[in-house]
């Protein structure tokens, strides 16, 4: 069962610096705290989908054209976003959630 609703709607925080390292380490760079969170590829793509136009549906929508998404890798993506939002690299779009 999927841990966030698919019309939640979420977007990179304003100001994050993505710095590619190599092509197995992507630096993301918190423009408040100048953290530092290192992410792959894949979790590239996820951080990049959320624009704040797409829903999560749509997001996977986007994501099932190019990978299989199966149901550990929903839950992988799942915790992915969670962890985003919570060292505030994405955020909510106001009015999605009460």
């Amino acid at each position: 069962m999927p841990l966030w609703p698919n019309s939640l709607r979420l977007r990179k925080r304003s100001g994050v610096v993505a710095k590619w390292e190599s092509s197995e380490a992507i630096l993301l760079v918190h423009p408040e705290s100048r953290e530092v969170h290192v992410i792959n590829e894949a979790a590239l793509i996820v951080w990049w989908l959320c624009d704040g136009n797409r829903n999560l549906g749509q997001v996977y929508a986007e994501i099932e054209k190019h990978f299989v998404v199966d149901e550990e890798t929903r839950a992988a993506i799942d915790k992915l976003i969670g962890e985003l939002l919570a060292v505030g690299l994405l955020e909510v779009v106001e009015g999605d959630i009460e």
